[in-house]
């Protein structure tokens, strides 16, 4: 799998040849999703070249659970503060 060049990262405008980051990619199939959707599948990535075995594979989903939980608490914290809306003020 490689990353599209866009402009995000300042990766567009870079010359010559592209840095190569090994890595593993993991592929995750949901076998039903509530309210009858349909599951697509998601991959992941990590920075360990090669999982040692099944059991740290595991281990990297549930990271991935843990900071979806996060970063939704964190949205959601925001929300109730009022930080999403933009505050103008006249100079």
């Amino acid at each position: 799998m490689h990353p599209e060049r866009d402009t995000r990262g300042g990766i567009a405008d870079e010359q010559g040849r592209s840095v190569v980051l090994e890595g593993t990619m993991i592929g995750v199939q949901i076998q039903h999703l509530a309210g009858g959707q349909a599951p697509k599948p998601m991959w992941l990535w990590a920075s360990t070249p090669v999982a040692q075995n099944v059991a740290e594979m595991d281990h990297w989903w549930s990271m991935y659970l843990r900071r979806f939980d996060l970063e939704h608490t964190f949205r959601f914290l925001k929300q109730t503060l009022g930080w999403t809306k933009p505050k103008l003020h006249d100079p």
